[in-house]
Order: structure tokens, then sequence, then C-alpha cells
């Protein structure tokens, strides 16, 4: 596995890891724009856009016409046009950049079975760590 891997997986499993912490926006923020330069970089060399940018585009599609829809029903029809604009701004773009890692990640592990059994492996250690801490504090 590559050294560019390693890291990419250690970023995901602590983006992951980080995300439903409360008050840690500016580091979700940074592992944000880490994975997705990392990833994006990865999935560049096995050869994005070409295929996947086709299969994609009806899904990409639909998710513009539904980013639109929102700013749309924000400025011509919300009684509170400021604070909706801001919370599309705060919450939209970040799971729109989310979902593009998600597709880069793909990308970068396509055609590779052994990077992919260890994308899924750092995605589920991660999660099982939240479950039992959740638990642990729960009891």
């Amino acid at each position: 596995m590559k050294k560019l891997e390693i890291i990419g997986l250690l970023i995901m499993g602590l983006l992951f890891f980080v995300w439903p912490i409360a008050h840690t926006a500016t580091l979700r923020d940074l592992l944000l724009v880490l994975n997705l330069a990392l990833f994006g970089y990865l999935a560049w060399q096995k050869g994005w856009p070409g295929k996947v940018l086709w299969e994609l585009s009806l899904p990409a599609a639909i998710l513009l016409a539904f980013t639109l829809w929102m700013y749309v029903v924000a400025v011509f029809i919300s009684a509170e046009t400021a604070w909706s604009l801001d919370e599309i701004q705060s919450q939209w773009w970040r799971a729109l950049v989310a979902l593009l890692i998600g597709v880069f990640v793909a990308c970068a592990a396509k055609d590779n079975s052994r990077f992919s059994r260890k994308v899924w492996f750092v995605l589920l250690a991660v999660l099982l760590l939240h479950i039992f801490i959740v638990d642990w504090l729960g009891v």
C-alpha cells in the first residue's frame, strides 16, 4: 500500500471520528479539505473523471437541481432569507464536499480490493468505536 493511501485512511478515519463531536467545526473543515485534496489526487491518478463522470451524470444533475431548488426557496419563498441562505452555506456545502470525497475514495479504491477492504475496515472501526463510547457514557 502506498504512503498516500495510508495517510488518506488515517485522515478519513479521523474525520469520521471527529464529525459527530460537538464544537469541532474547524477541525472538521480542515479534515474535509485534506481528504478532498488527498483522495482527489488519488482518484486523478486512477483516471478521474473519465468514465466515472459519465456514470454519475444523472445523480449529479438531480443533486444540482435540488441544490438550485433550495436556493430558490430560500430567496423567494422563505420568510427568513438570510437565515436560510446561511444554513445552506454552513450545512449543505459541507455535505456536498463529503459526498465528493466519497466519490473520490471510490475512484481511488477502484480495481484495488486490498485498499477497498481497508477503507471499509477504517470506516466500520471508527463507527464501532463511536457506538462503544456512546454506550459507555450511557451506562
